[in-house]
């Protein structure tokens, strides 16, 4: 069983779900198939995700925290620092009836109230649901701090180890379901409305306001220079006004993917 799971781990090159429905699309859609329409969305919530530096969407998520052995730390290479493994870094190894195959918490043998999502996982928004030894945790026995700590509030600590190959529902295990990421602002299901709208219609065959890979026209005598549309791709635009906009303040320096802050408490 994996160490993370969901719709999407964030930041793992998947955007967590659709940004808007075909009901909401903009323009004249008339004669555009439901599969052209489903398509259209998918193809436009991947592009303004990937635009604003994959900075959006709201992921489910299930993590189930695997303690790690100091005597035997995984490679320096990894991600989260000296005390942590992560797949394709470290090799599966069991640790007291665990195998570490994902992000790993370190308790570092020391049995503690409070433990740290990894920042991978992290802005945690809410916890669906917390299991130990398969028994779902009543919520007052736990609450989430600053979107990144789980702290237990019924007088017992987090287990030390737990039996990877076993489901949730058995003993021997603890995990957490949780949703994590940002909410898509309305501006960005706005500009979603719109990308996906035009998507549709250039699918099928239909006119649309997408620009065309033109930079000269002759008309009359006239000469008529307009922007090639891959300058606007270079700069993470469209050409359109309304997801330029959303584009524009959601991510005015061209990020690829959103800022990431090291905590050294996370090291602790």
């Amino acid at each position: 069983m994996p160490v993370v799971s969901g719709t999407s781990t964030g930041g793992a090159g998947a955007v967590c779900g659709d940004w808007t429905t075909a009901d909401a699309l903009c323009g004249d859609l008339t004669g555009v198939g439901d599969e052209a329409k489903a398509n259209a969305i998918r193809a436009a919530s991947w592009v303004l995700w990937s635009l604003t530096g994959r900075r959006y969407g709201v992921c489910p998520v299930t993590w189930r925290p695997c303690p790690t052995s100091r005597r035997r730390p995984p490679p320096a290479r990894s991600f989260f620092g000296p005390d942590w493994s992560m797949t394709g870094l470290a090799v599966p190894r069991p640790v007291a009836g665990c195998y570490c195959t994902g992000p790993c918490s370190c308790s570092r043998g020391r049995a503690s109230n409070r433990l740290v999502i990894p920042e991978l996982l992290r802005p945690a928004r809410s916890i669906i649901e917390v299991t130990v030894d398969g028994v779902v945790l009543e919520e007052t026995a736990y609450r989430l701090a600053n979107r990144r700590t789980l702290i237990r509030l019924d007088g017992d600590t987090w287990p030390l180890t737990q039996d990877l190959d076993l489901d949730l529902s058995e003993p021997g295990t603890f995990g957490f379901r949780f949703e994590r990421g940002v909410p898509v602002p309305q501006i960005g299901i706005t500009a979603t409305n719109k990308l996906g709208g035009e998507l549709a219609r250039a699918c099928s065959g239909k006119k649309c306001q997408l620009p065309e890979r033109v930079t000269t026209v002759v008309r009359q005598g006239f000469t008529l220079s307009m922007l090639d549309p891959m300058d606007f791709l270079e700069k993470g635009k469209t050409g359109l006004y309304e997801v330029d906009l959303f584009l524009g303040t959601a991510n005015p320096g061209g990020l690829r993917r959103r800022s990431r802050v090291i905590d050294a408490r996370d090291r602790v």
